[in-house]
C-alpha cells in the first residue's frame, strides 16, 4: 500500500511538471492577416504566470540568433553551379576588359647580329694578342718550311701577284694550347685556324726590297708532308717585329 501511494505521488508531481512546462512558455507566431505586423518583425516569446522579463529577452535573442544561422546556412549552401557561373563571369569580364599585348618590331631599328665562329681550341679572345693593321696577301705551298730563302721568295711572289688583298685580323695565342686565327675583317669570317705548335718558321722582308713591309710564317696543319706559308703586309712597318 505504501509503495502504491508513493508511485501515485510521483505520478502526480510529474503531471504537475508537465502542466507547468506547457503553460509557462508560449511561442507567439506571426499572423499573415495581421495588417499591423511588419515584414521585418521576428517571432516573440511570451512567458506567462508572471515570468521573468530578463529570461524572456534572453530567449528572444536565442530565437533571433537561430534565424540568422539559418539565413547564413542558406547562403553557404548556394549551388556550386551558381558559384562557378559567377566566378567564370568575373574572369571573362576581366579578360575582356584587359587590353591585349602586341609586340611591334620596326625593321629599321632592329639589328640581327651574327656571332663570330669560335676557334677550334675554344679559348676566349682575351687569351690571344690580336693584330688588325694587316693585309692578307694569301698563302701557298712550300717544300722547305724552315728555309728563309724560300720564305722570302714566297713573299715576293705573293706581293707581286696578289690581285685583291684585303684587311684581316690575326690572333696569336698567349698559351701553348691556343690557336692562331686569321679573320676577314669585312665579313668576320674565319679564313684559317690551326694550333700554335703547328707553326714551324717565321720570316720578314728585308729592308730595301718591295716586300720590306711583309712577314710570313709556315705551318703544317694539313699534314706532316704538306706545308703552307701565309703572307701578310703591315700598314705600319715598325710593327713587323711585334707580329713575329
Amino acid at each position: 500500500m505504501e509503495v502504491r501511494a508513493s508511485l501515485q505521488k510521483v505520478s502526480g508531481s510529474s503531471d504537475s511538471v508537465a502542466t507547468l512546462n506547457s503553460e509557462e512558455f508560449v511561442l507567439v507566431p506571426q499572423h499573415a492577416d495581421d495588417t499591423s505586423t511588419k515584414d521585418d518583425e521576428k517571432p516573440e516569446l511570451k512567458i506567462v504566470s508572471n515570468g521573468d522579463e530578463q529570461l524572456e529577452k534572453a530567449m528572444e535573442e536565442i530565437l533571433r540568433d537561430s534565424e540568422k544561422g539559418q539565413s547564413s546556412l542558406l547562403v553557404d549552401c548556394q549551388s556550386p553551379t551558381e558559384i562557378s557561373d559567377h566566378s567564370f563571369g568575373d574572369v571573362s569580364a576581366s579578360q575582356t576588359n584587359k587590353p591585349s599585348l602586341q609586340l611591334i618590331l620596326d625593321p629599321s631599328n632592329t639589328e640581327i647580329s651574327t656571332p663570330r665562329p669560335s676557334s677550334p681550341s675554344g679559348l676566349p679572345e682575351e687569351d690571344s694578342v690580336l693584330f688588325n693593321k694587316l693585309t692578307y696577301l694569301g698563302c701557298m705551298k712550300v717544300s722547305s718550311p724552315r728555309n728563309e730563302v724560300e720564305a722570302l721568295r714566297a713573299m715576293a711572289t705573293m706581293k707581286s701577284s696578289s690581285q685583291h688583298p684585303f684587311p684581316v685580323t690575326l690572333y696569336v695565342p698567349n698559351v701553348p694550347e691556343g690557336s692562331v686565327r686569321i679573320i676577314d675583317q669585312s665579313n668576320n669570317v674565319e679564313l684559317a685556324s690551326f694550333p700554335i705548335y703547328k707553326v714551324l718558321f717565321c720570316a720578314r722582308g728585308h729592308d730595301g726590297t718591295t716586300e720590306s713591309n711583309c712577314f710570313a710564317f709556315t705551318e703544317s696543319s694539313h699534314g706532316s708532308e704538306e706545308f703552307q706559308i701565309h703572307v701578310f703586309s703591315c700598314e705600319i712597318k715598325e710593327a713587323q717585329g711585334d707580329e713575329l
